[in-house]
């Protein structure tokens, strides 16, 4: 049979925003349960001279978030996030199809598990703004998330193909006739061909015996060998029809790094709530028996879940006290201490282990200033005088109130026992007590009363900011046949309190100086600052930080206190993590900005940082240089930064006549090509001999390069995309041997 070579791939030439939101009657495991959404769109009022570039998604990359209506149960949401979490990876494994999760774009999607039975993809592609991929408690399953995200990526049903006829007969007598309209062909000229065959085979097509009113088969295939329609994972042909809209060949170099593999999803937050960590991983595809080596880290790690959690620790069961210093992230612990008995008191925590935290705070220096504080104390410590203002202190909102007891736990009350130094001096007998049973406070979210057949409100997203004011939404879903009067999607502002100016501060003038807070002294506790370098157009920003002094933990990573900088913004490339004590670091901006972002935590304040900047104008792209010296170094521009993108420079060194030059290379990194077509160093001997014709990679060759005239020439080349850190070489010149 001829197979028309005419398309799999069509993208609607317009978008029906506003599609019918019909509650299915169908049965929970009908059409894998794939067949509750209405996605079909009005061909008549279609505009045909629609531009689908517009409707993919930039560089194939899609922000999203997710949300849950407040009915759906734990259980169901770990399986249904794990589902949607494998969809995505089987995307992003087999395509360039990027999901990155949501910050500040304006085109973004929202997987929402409504708990109802609507499963639904609102748009087609990228629709412009919010757009929602409805997901009831019928469309969990792995292969139908994947099926609703190829509408999202841009792709309709295969059988609404305007040239099906030629592949499938449609059996309208056994079809369920509310549904007749899912089986509409689309008009030739609301389409693009892309010239691939028709897929039976697709994630995008209907089984058999679609909405079938009798289990006769709805869709027939006029290929008799055809058993099966549809599939439960992305087909060859799917992979293709992505990989050509997209043009992935050249977006990977968007994405992958020839050393470095792409990174993995984010694994799942360690918390629900209160803050929580999650890790992705890459692999470094340098062979282990290789003298070459990838740059960078292979896991990266972000802080997730902050919201506080909310319920307040119950009083003993989530407390403890321990003769050692704890660094377990699922506790939050204050360190008990004397400063002038330190090296017997410097190892004792009493913590609390549930998320949503009391604010508990040490001192051995008085009560702190506006908080509710308890003495601890020991008439028989040996070393008493040291021990006389010794206090544990709460924020006088908490809930809990301490007594302290050093003879014995107190009746009515229940305690926790203090045991140090080894029950020495008095330390035996010692209790903290309060109230066991006290009111659990919770964090209330607004509910709006349910409007006519709307279902009632989700709960608030998280706000997008932590002070200045962000926003926060919330959504609802439909079940009316009639259009439900009032708004599907509410957003409003959230923590509009100012951000302290202590914290924040931006910077233009053309160089100057700032430091942390209370430098030279400590800094406080808590902190989470930031400073931006807002430099012009073509200018970038050199950096030097001077007398840096932060808490580090023995060898630990900078996980306590620590400064960190980035490139262009509070979301731009990461720079440089800094903790512990270092006298001076300098680094010079890719883009026009720099954001300096300094994190403390509760204890072990150090002095912080001073630092300088100015504002220097953009190292050039293209240059050439000349030089006539004995000896001497060259590199590429802003080594040992990244080099520019669409660079062309060139560089002669020249030596007396009858002498020779050798050359050393310090570094060498460039983008990695098989050809060496994109970003490469060209050295060429006297006139036209080359030494190394198009060389590219990580330290390509380790041999010293010797010259047979008096004259070499380097050509280094870059294009738009890939920057890596460039060359530095040395060469010296030598009188050749008569």
């Amino acid at each position: 049979m001829f197979w028309y070579a005419l398309l799999t791939i069509y993208v609607t030439k317009s978008f029906q925003r506003q599609i019918n939101q019909i509650k299915s009657t169908e049965k929970p495991n009908t059409l894998k349960n794939d067949v509750k959404k209405n996605d079909w769109l009005n061909f008549e009022t279609a505009d045909k001279y629609f531009n689908y570039k517009r409707e993919l998604w930039t560089n194939g990359v899609i922000p999203f978030t997710v949300e849950y209506h407040k009915t759906i149960e734990d259980l169901t949401k770990t399986q249904a996030l794990t589902n949607l979490n494998h969809a995505i990876l089987e995307w992003e494994t087999k395509t360039c199809i990027r999901f990155v999760s949501r910050h500040n774009e304006t085109d973004y999607v929202i997987f929402y598990f409504s708990g109802g039975q609507v499963c639904r993809a609102d748009s087609v592609g990228r629709g412009g703004g919010m757009q929602i991929i409805y997901l009831g408690n019928g469309c969990l399953d792995q292969s139908v998330i994947s099926h609703e995200i190829g509408h999202v990526v841009g792709f309709l049903h295969e059988h609404n193909r305007p040239d099906r006829d030629n592949f499938v007969t449609i059996a309208t007598e056994n079809i369920n006739l509310e549904k007749i309209d899912l089986f509409k062909k689309f008009p030739f000229d609301n389409v693009y061909y892309l010239g691939l065959e028709y897929d039976y085979f697709s994630i995008m097509h209907y089984p058999m015996k679609a909405f079938s009113i009798n289990q006769k088969e709805t869709i027939i295939p006029k290929q008799s060998h055809i058993k099966v329609l549809g599939n439960d994972k992305l087909s060859k042909l799917d992979i293709k029809k992505v990989n050509f809209l997209y043009k992935c060949d050249v977006l990977s170099s968007h994405f992958d790094d020839e050393v470095w593999s792409v990174w993995s999803r984010w694994k799942p937050c360690t918390e629900s709530c209160g803050g929580g960590t999650r890790e992705r991983t890459r692999v470094c595809r340098i062979k282990q028996n290789s003298t070459e080596r990838c740059l960078g880290n292979e896991i990266e790690t972000e802080v997730c879940n902050i919201k506080e959690c909310p319920d307040w620790p119950h009083y003993p069961r989530d407390f403890s006290f321990a003769n050692e210093r704890q660094f377990d992230e699922t506790l939050d612990c204050v360190l008990i201490y004397e400063s002038e008995d330190f090296n017997e008191w410097s190892s004792y925590s009493f913590c609390q282990k549930s998320k949503r935290k009391i604010g508990m705070k040490w001192s051995d220096k008085g009560p702190i200033n506006k908080m509710k504080c308890t003495l601890i104390t020991e008439p028989l410590e040996e070393r008493k005088k040291s021990w006389f203002d010794n206090y544990l202190c709460l924020p006088i909102s908490s809930p809990f109130n301490f007594t302290w007891s050093y003879e014995g736990p107190i009746e009515n009350l229940s305690c926790i026992m203090w045991y140090a130094k080894n029950g020495k001096d008095g330390w035996d007998n010692n209790f903290l007590c309060a109230k066991e049973s006290i009111r659990n406070y919770s964090i209330n979210y607004s509910q709006s009363p349910t409007i006519n057949q709307y279902e009632s409100w989700s709960e608030w997203s998280k706000c997008t900011k932590e002070c200045g004011t962000g926003k926060q939404s919330r959504l609802r879903l439909c079940y009316s046949k009639q259009r439900c009067h009032g708004k599907h999607f509410e957003e409003t502002e959230c923590n509009v309190h100012k951000c302290p100016d202590l914290c924040f501060k931006e910077f233009t003038a053309n160089k100057g100086q700032f430091h942390s807070i209370n430098y030279p002294n400590m800094y406080p506790s808590n902190l989470n600052c930031s400073w931006l370098l807002k430099g012009g157009k073509n200018q970038q920003v050199k950096l030097t930080i001077e007398n840096l002094d932060f808490e580090r933990f023995l060898m630990e990573d900078c996980i306590f206190d620590y400064l960190v900088v980035r490139d262009s913004g509070k979301f731009g490339k990461e720079l440089g993590r800094f903790c512990g004590k270092n006298t001076s670091i300098t680094i010079i901006s890719y883009a026009s900005s720099l954001w300096l972002n300094m994190i403390t935590d509760y204890q072990e304040n150090r002095h912080g940082f001073n630092a300088t900047w100015e504002f220097i104008d953009r190292i050039a792209s293209n240059n050439t240089a000349c030089f006539t010296i004995k000896k001497g170094e060259l590199s590429t521009p802003n080594f040992p930064s990244l080099y520019w993108s669409n660079m062309n420079c060139e560089w002669e060194i020249v030596a007396e006549e009858n002498s020779i030059i050798v050359m050393r290379f310090i570094w060498f990194e460039t983008e990695i090509h098989e050809s060496c077509q994109y970003d490469y160093l060209q050295i060429i001997d006297g006139a036209d001999t080359f030494i190394k014709d198009r060389i590219c990679g990580i330290n390509p060759f380790k041999e010293i390069l010797v010259s047979k005239t008096n004259k070499v020439k380097l050509k280094f080349i870059s294009n738009e995309t890939i920057e890596k850190r460039g060359f530095k070489l040395k060469w010296k010149s030598y009188k050749k041997m008569s």
